[in-house]
């Protein structure tokens, strides 16, 4: 029983541990995206073409908006798929 339970707080550390990893690597991620697109805005400001990057730059906004949309739906119909699961599982 004892060791049971020890298993059990191990597992939860290490789950609480990747939680951890998970978000460090997304905050990682978000800054490196940040700084990408302050070094293209500044070649942008700097080489005089700003209206047309602008316009580039809108389009893929309105790409990652809908990849985003797309990533909600299907993590929606994976939390109904995995609650369904557990739901009939014995």
């Amino acid at each position: 029983m004892m060791m049971m339970m020890m298993m059990m707080m191990m597992m939860m550390i290490s789950l609480q541990t990747n939680e951890e990893r998970l978000k460090v690597e997304d905050k990682l991620a978000e800054v490196e995206l940040q700084r990408e697109g302050l070094q293209e805005l500044i070649a942008t400001l700097k080489d005089g073409r700003g209206a047309e990057k602008v316009v580039k730059w809108q389009a893929r906004m309105e790409a990652v908006a809908l990849e985003n949309v797309r990533h909600k739906r299907d993590i929606g119909r994976v939390k109904d798929e995995v609650s369904i699961y557990y739901l009939n599982c014995p």
